[in-house]
C-alpha cells in the first residue's frame, strides 16, 4: 500500500483472514493502519466463552495435533452438525432429499453457537438470505481481539441489525451480474 501511495484509515477483511498468518503479517508491519476482520463465526480467541466453540477447539487439539485452527474448521463443524441434525430427523427415511429438505426448513440455526444465528436456512436456488449478524475483530501485534465497541452487539456478541443486509433491486443485481 505504501508503494502505491495508498494510505487508508483502516483495512477491513473477510472472515477467511481471521487466522494466525494474517495476524503475524499485521504484527510484522506496524505501519499498517488498523486491520479488522468481519466475521459470522465465534472468535476462536474467545472459545472459552462458548461451549460449542471450546469443544471444537478441544477436539481439534486432540485429533489434529499441531494443525492450526481457523474459521474453516468452524465452517466444517457447522456443516457437519447441520447434516447430522437433518439426518437424525429423517431417521429410517434417510435420503438426500430428506436431509436437504430438513436443513432448508431449519430456523434460527447457529450450530450450537459456533456461528451467528441465521433466521431461516434455504437452498441455494431459493434466494437464500444471509444473516444480518456479525462481529468485528481487530488484528493486533498481540493477537486477534473481539472489538465490542465497533461491533455494537445487539444479541450475544453479534450485531444483528436487520439493516445490515442490503436488498438490491433487480436492476442493481443486473448491473452487478454484468461486471
Amino acid at each position: 500500500m505504501t508503494t502505491a501511495g495508498y494510505h487508508p484509515a483502516f483495512v477491513i477483511l473477510g472472515t477467511q483472514f481471521d487466522n494466525s498468518q494474517t495476524q503475524q503479517t499485521v504484527a510484522a508491519n506496524p505501519s499498517l493502519p488498523p486491520v479488522y476482520v468481519e466475521t459470522q463465526w465465534w472468535p476462536l480467541s474467545m472459545a472459552s466463552q462458548n461451549p460449542s466453540t471450546e469443544q471444537l477447539v478441544n477436539t481439534m487439539h486432540t485429533y489434529a495435533k499441531g494443525d492450526s485452527i481457523d474459521f474453516d474448521d468452524e465452517e466444517g463443524a457447522e456443516a457437519w452438525l447441520l447434516w447430522a441434525k437433518s439426518a437424525s430427523a429423517c431417521g429410517a427415511s434417510l435420503t438426500v432429499s430428506c436431509v436437504l429438505n430438513h436443513a432448508a426448513t431449519t430456523k434460527n440455526w447457529d450450530a450450537g453457537g459456533i456461528q451467528a444465528p441465521i433466521a431461516k436456512l434455504t437452498l441455494s436456488n431459493e434466494n437464500p438470505q444471509p444473516s444480518p449478524c456479525f462481529a468485528m475483530l481487530r488484528l493486533t501485534a498481540k493477537g486477534i481481539i473481539y472489538d465490542k465497541a465497533l461491533t455494537d452487539p445487539t444479541q450475544s456478541i453479534w450485531n444483528c441489525n436487520p439493516k445490515n443486509v442490503v436488498q438490491l433491486t433487480a436492476q442493481q443485481q443486473q448491473q452487478l451480474n454484468s461486471l
